[in-house]
């Protein structure tokens, strides 16, 4: 695994954001949305392996989502590639 961290919103596929967010079970909308909140908000960051997208973070503005929350979601295909283990 190759990791590398992004922490600007450059050349990001949206439709990716939204597919990584409803996979782990968390709210998802039409990519146009996931590109407004990420370019508004305070801190982003996109985690990769190699090339492909596999996690996400953001810190969204409370006018945009209703409410201020950072959260960081991993595509679940990562698991068992020795990212963390228990």
């Amino acid at each position: 695994m190759k990791l590398r961290l992004q922490f600007d919103t450059t050349n990001i596929s949206w439709e990716r954001v939204a597919e990584i967010l409803q996979t782990v079970g968390m709210a998802y909308h039409d990519s146009a949305l996931h590109k407004t909140a990420f370019e508004n908000s305070y801190v982003v960051v996109f985690a990769f392996d190699e090339d492909e997208m596999i996690g996400l973070a953001g810190q969204f503005p409370t006018e945009l989502i209703k409410r201020q929350f950072m959260t960081l979601q991993y595509f679940l295909n990562i698991k068992g590639k020795a990212l963390a283990k228990p």
